[in-house]
Parts: structure tokens; C-alpha cells; sequence
């Protein structure tokens, strides 16, 4: 297996927020 690239390792920030923002969204609905 080799290292991620650093273009997938940039792509994680923006996935953990997108994530984030379900939960609140998800929090403020129930």
C-alpha cells in the first residue's frame, strides 16, 4: 500500500467539515 498523496490527505479536511455540518444539521432538526 503506498502513503496517501498529499491531494487525498488535503481532500480529508473538507470531507471531516462536510461531515460536521450533517451532524449539526442532523442535531438542529431533532
Amino acid at each position: 500500500m503506498s502513503p496517501l498523496k498529499p491531494q487525498q490527505r488535503r481532500l480529508i479536511i473538507p470531507v471531516a467539515l462536510g461531515l460536521l455540518l450533517l451532524l449539526v444539521l442532523i442535531a438542529a432538526l431533532v
